[in-house]
């Protein structure tokens, strides 16, 4: 009798036992998970930075892109602007004597324009 009450119990305590193991395996897989989901987040957070920081690149370079084009259109009409000049100048006062007359009339006229353009 007492020989298998001695066993009843060691059966009990080593079901007990790996009861307790399977929870302390369960709880390990638990905070693995938990672990892993955090990492996850974090990865994401990480992500969705570095796609809004992207975003914000491309757009100061499309800012930048369209200021440096508006730029090189008024310089083109700038230089449209000299030219007809050039050409009314010359028409008007002729070739010859007048030529440093003409060059000083343009260089002015340039003047104004670029500093038209550097104001707006």
């Amino acid at each position: 009798m007492e020989k298998l009450r001695f066993e009843a119990q060691k059966t009990e305590a080593e079901r007990a036992e790996k009861q307790k193991e399977s929870e302390l395996d369960a709880e390990k897989l638990r905070l693995e998970m938990e672990e892993r989901q955090k990492e996850k987040d974090r990865e994401a957070a990480a992500e969705m930075e570095r796609m809004k920081l992207e975003a914000e690149r491309l757009r100061v370079d499309a800012e930048e892109t369209t200021k440096h084009r508006e730029f090189e259109l008024k310089m083109r009409e700038l230089e449209a602007s000299v030219n007809a000049q050039r050409d009314q100048n010359n028409t008007e006062i002729g070739s010859g004597d007048s030529a440093r007359l003409q060059m000083a009339s343009m260089k002015a006229l340039k003047f104004h324009l670029i500093m038209r353009i550097r104001m707006t």
